[in-house]
């Protein structure tokens, strides 16, 4: 049995054999359906009736979906919002760093802290290095339950 599959919707197909190897064409053109396989050159009044006398079956046309890139914007378990590059730990602070680009020489904190400014402890998500060298922090924390919780405690205990 030959197998259409169709290039053009409901106007071409390629015709294939059971190997699968490309072998003739259809075409549709105003009241016709033309058939070509190799030097056969036939005429048919509308698909049903080519495709009975000439044994071809349609195929439905599968698109083949592929697989969504996961890319994975953890740091040592800690979230970031971009994809982290020059991955490190900072051993002395106990922090997961990573930078936006390649290239780039400023230090993220991935995760989520509460850093106190002032007098007043505030909520921040993948901070900058330099802040937290800065100022007093809390993490840092997987998620914002976490975060929240740490955040209660410290103003309960101010």
């Amino acid at each position: 049995m030959l197998k259409a599959k169709s290039i053009i919707d409901n106007r071409f197909w390629v015709l294939e054999n059971d190997e699968g190897e490309r072998i003739g064409t259809i075409a549709q053109n105003n009241n016709k359906v033309s058939y070509r396989v190799g030097d056969i050159n036939e005429d048919f009044p509308d698909f049903a009736e080519m495709a009975k006398q000439k044994n071809v079956s349609m195929v439905r046309k599968t698109t083949a979906r592929k697989k969504p890139v996961v890319i994975d914007k953890n740091v040592y378990g800690y979230p970031t919002n971009h994809i982290p590059h020059n991955i490190i730990w900072n051993v002395q602070m106990k922090l997961p760093l990573y930078t936006k680009t390649a290239k780039s020489s400023s230090y993220h904190c991935a995760g989520y802290y509460i850093i106190k400014f002032d007098r007043t402890w505030c909520k921040s998500y993948t901070p900058k290095l330099i802040t937290l060298q800065r100022y007093p922090f809390k993490g840092p924390f997987t998620d914002k339950t976490e975060q929240t919780a740490a955040l209660r405690v410290e103003l309960e205990t101010a």
